[in-house]
C-alpha cells in the first residue's frame, strides 16, 4: 500500500518516556511501545500495532499476561490504545481495512476473553465509533463486546473520504 510502514512510531519513540517502562509487573514490556498502568479504576493498556502483535509474537505474549493479571473489582475498566484500528469503515483506505481484519483475528479473541471495555485508536484522520462489538457485529448484552473509537483529529489534514457500510456490521 501506500504507507511507509512504521513512521508512525517515529515521534513517539523520539519524544516519550512510556509511563508503563519503570511501573509494568508484567515481563516483556517494551518501554514506550507496550506498556500498561493502572489509573484509579481504569487499567490502561498501550498496544503498538506498529510492531508484531500476532499471536506468536512477544507483544501477544506480554499482552496476554498482563489481561490475565487485571483484577476486575480493583480495577473494572479497561482501556486498550494503539495506533491502528481494529474497526475501520472509510472508503479510501484498503489497506487499512485489510490490516484491521487481521488484526481483529488475532487480538480480538484476547480482548474477549478477558472483556476489554474500550479500545481507542487514531490512524485515520477522522472520528468512528461502534456499539459494542464482536467479531465484526453489534454485541446486545454490551458487556462482551469491545467499543471502538477512532480519534484521528490531531497530525495531518482531516480525511474527506466516505464512510462504507459493506466494510462493516457494526453501527456508527
Amino acid at each position: 500500500g501506500d504507507d511507509s510502514r512504521g513512521e508512525c512510531g517515529v515521534p513517539l519513540a523520539a519524544r516519550f518516556n512510556g509511563t508503563g517502562s519503570a511501573n509494568s509487573t508484567i515481563v516483556g514490556s517494551n518501554g514506550v511501545f507496550w506498556y500498561s498502568f493502572d489509573e484509579g479504576p481504569v487499567h490502561v493498556v498501550m498496544l503498538s500495532s506498529e510492531h508484531d502483535w500476532r499471536q506468536t509474537s512477544r507483544q501477544y505474549a506480554w499482552l496476554a499476561a498482563d489481561l490475565a493479571s487485571v483484577n476486575r473489582d480493583q480495577t473494572p475498566w479497561i482501556v486498550l490504545g494503539t495506533h491502528r484500528m481494529m474497526y475501520e469503515t472509510e472508503t479510501a483506505c484498503d489497506s487499512d481495512y485489510a490490516l484491521s481484519l487481521a488484526f481483529r483475528q488475532e487480538v480480538e479473541p484476547l480482548l474477549y476473553k478477558h472483556r476489554v471495555n474500550l479500545m481507542l485508536v487514531g490512524h485515520q484522520h477522522s472520528y468512528e465509533r461502534s456499539c459494542p462489538a464482536l467479531n465484526g457485529e453489534c454485541v446486545a448484552d454490551g458487556v462482551s463486546g469491545t467499543v471502538h473509537m477512532v480519534v484521528g483529529s490531531a497530525g495531518a489534514h482531516v480525511q474527506s473520504g466516505t464512510f462504507n457500510r459493506k466494510n462493516t456490521k457494526f453501527s456508527i
